[in-house]
């Protein structure tokens, strides 16, 4: 007589997951995301990696943000937005109270909801020359008076097309 053992499965744990971890996961890393502590995801700025838009119109650059909670509460957030590239000219300062002539009258802070970490921007009376990339950047002063400082990397990249309003020249 032959015993023939066949392995039993092993009862599987339970794990409990919340509607919100299926739901929204965190953003990939590094794409998306602004500092190198991306795998905690503690502090990241989020953009979209391209909007495209009609001249004439109006458009708005998305940004979002994340912090630690341990720095609440926060003294002070600045916000400000550069063109081209990381290291771009600044084309708005919301603390100080700065707008590129280039946008000047048409660049608006968009604003939310206290918490809901948003730092957008709306760009009204699109012209063809707006067409360029976006970094959107805060300046965080924590509880403890010390700032911190975060970018998103790779922006975004505004296409506009058709034809610009008349120069008011």
């Amino acid at each position: 007589m032959r015993i023939i053992l066949v392995p039993q499965p092993l009862p599987l744990p339970l794990i409990m997951v919340s509607v919100e971890q299926i739901i929204a996961p965190p953003p990939p890393c590094p794409t998306m995301c602004s500092t190198c502590m991306c795998p905690d995801y503690l502090e990241a700025v989020y953009q979209l990696p391209s909007i495209s838009a009609q001249a004439r119109n109006s458009v708005t650059l998305p940004c979002n943000f994340t912090y630690p909670q341990d720095i609440e509460p926060v003294k002070d957030l600045q916000v400000s937005w550069r063109r081209g590239d990381f290291h771009g000219e600044f084309i708005y300062s919301h603390s100080e109270g700065f707008t590129h002539p280039d946008y000047q009258g048409r660049i608006v802070l968009v604003r939310d909801q206290p918490g809901n970490h948003t730092a957008s921007i709306c760009i009204n009376h699109l012209r063809t020359s707006d067409a360029n990339k976006y970094f959107c950047q805060l300046r965080v002063q924590k509880n403890d008076g010390t700032w911190e400082q975060w970018r998103n990397i790779p922006g975004t990249k505004l296409k506009v097309s058709g034809e610009s309003p008349p120069s008011l020249a």
